[in-house]
């Protein structure tokens, strides 16, 4: 019989009584709270964590509320998943839900470099059409259920372990020293060191540990299925692992399994709770996801070389060193676009909503829903600040671009072309948006028509 987990669905942003919640449901609401309060001070490392601090979500005046994270997470004994609100808002229907998870994934697979997704799109999207998953932790472990299945079909994972043990044979190397210096009453074993191929290693353990773990949280039945055939291929189903964030080396012999490595280490971290948890979960910062996306794009599609911001602070160091200053401003834009040496663009990627007025709106941050935090002119200065410090000091005369999200719930006000602007000394500045279209199938067309925009800003 399939495990049945309640699952509950936010928007990034989206608030939610907490009795509407567990109307007619028997939970501990206390208990739902803590689960609450312990993941936020887990994720944020923070001991004292208050209820009216920012986190993954808030609980304030018996609602609890997302935040700009997005994923999926096990809570007490539910299940919450929060999702992009690119293609619906409020209310949203079970078709808008499926669009939501499919772009997520899109994303996600497009900024991290996850190749081995892309391969499964028209699979996925039609599955997804049919509203066939329950939530996106259902299509990560559909997916890890699918590549997990088709490579053991091609042979198990093994390698050779050296081990030492004490045996009543003399069964491998003798480990001399050892056996000499044993009492008389241990003579009636064999100190040994032994060389064995085998199928019990980390790599294994953790496929089979999230092949648990999704077998109890999927209600799909392929996924099941997948998962215990997958199994039936293993001499020894050791589920006993304790999942650490430990980078595998891969190479040609088990390099055919990344993609199910890297899909079960989603698995495992959204879903799977030690003895000491109450709480777990796999959640990425919108914001941050949206500034990977736009940045391999770029990389990818245009003809331009790139930098993301993690890779400036040196450029900042050798700046501050020319101009004999130990210290500088940490002056670090999301994106520098250069070619042939020469800094282009300088790029500031907002995930945020434009009024018709040209200021930013921050996404319903504030305590109040109905707030609005016009920043505008923050995000002007900011961009304004990168432009003179990178042109003064490398005699560039690059532009600046904001890029903005636009879709049915984001700046759907705004044309797909460039908006063209000035500062007061000349510098110019793009508002530049990523259509994202009515659908997630419409992404390869977003993407074609953003790099077409940023060779036209480019061409001075």
């Amino acid at each position: 019989m399939n495990p049945k987990h309640i699952v509950i669905t936010f928007l990034e942003y989206e608030s939610k009584k907490i009795d509407d919640i567990f109307k007619e449901k028997n939970t501990d609401k206390e208990k739902f709270i803590e689960s609450i309060k312990s993941f936020n001070r887990k994720i944020f490392n923070k001991p004292n964590y208050d209820l009216g601090e920012t986190g993954i979500f808030n609980i304030l005046n018996n609602k609890i509320k997302a935040s700009r994270y997005v994923g999926f997470g096990y809570f007490d004994k539910y299940l919450i998943q929060v999702l992009p609100k690119i293609y619906s808002g409020e209310n949203q229907t079970e078709n808008e839900m499926s669009k939501s998870i499919e772009i997520f994934i899109k994303m996600y697979d497009y900024a991290y470099d996850n190749k081995q997704l892309k391969d499964s799109y028209s699979l996925l999207s039609s599955k997804l059409c049919k509203n066939e998953f329950s939530g996106v932790h259902e299509v990560f472990m559909y997916l890890f259920s699918k590549y997990f299945f088709d490579e053991v079909k091609k042979g198990v994972y093994r390698e050779y372990l050296t081990y030492q043990l004490e045996d009543k044979f003399l069964r491998g190397k003798l480990l001399a020293t050892r056996q000499l210096n044993k009492a008389p009453y241990n003579l009636n074993s064999f100190s040994v060191e032994k060389d064995e191929f085998t199928d019990e290693n980390y790599l294994n353990s953790m496929l089979l540990k999230a092949s648990f773990i999704s077998q109890k949280f999927s209600n799909f039945t392929e996924t099941r299925k997948n998962l215990l055939n997958a199994m039936d291929f293993f001499e020894n189903l050791n589920f006993d692992f304790q999942f650490v964030n430990k980078d595998i080396i891969f190479n040609r012999l088990n390099k055919r399994f990344e993609p199910a490595y890297n899909l079960a280490k989603i698995i495992l971290q959204g879903l799977y709770k030690t003895p000491n948890d109450i709480a777990t979960g796999f959640f990425l910062d919108m914001n941050k996801l949206f500034e990977e996306f736009i940045y391999k794009i770029i990389k990818k599609e245009s003809q331009y070389s790139v930098s993301y911001q993690d890779h400036l602070r040196k450029f900042v160091s050798y700046i501050n060193k020319k101009n004999n200053s130990e210290e500088g401003p940490d002056l670090i834009p999301d994106i520098l676009v250069k070619k042939h040496m020469k800094t282009k663009a300088v790029i500031d990627v907002k995930y945020k909503n434009l009024k018709n007025n040209g200021e930013l709106e921050k996404n319903d941050e504030e305590n109040d829903e109905n707030s609005q935090l016009y920043i505008g002119m923050q995000d002007l200065y900011q961009l304004y600040a990168y432009l003179n410090y990178i042109n003064k000091n490398t005699n560039n005369d690059a532009v600046g671009i904001i890029v903005v999200p636009k879709s049915k719930q984001y700046n759907s006000h705004l044309s797909d072309e460039k908006l063209q602007l000035e500062y007061f000394d000349g510098l110019k500045l793009y508002i530049l948006p990523f259509e994202f279209g009515n659908d997630p199938n419409d992404l390869e067309v977003g993407i074609e028509n953003f790099i077409e925009n940023i060779n036209d800003a480019l061409e001075y």
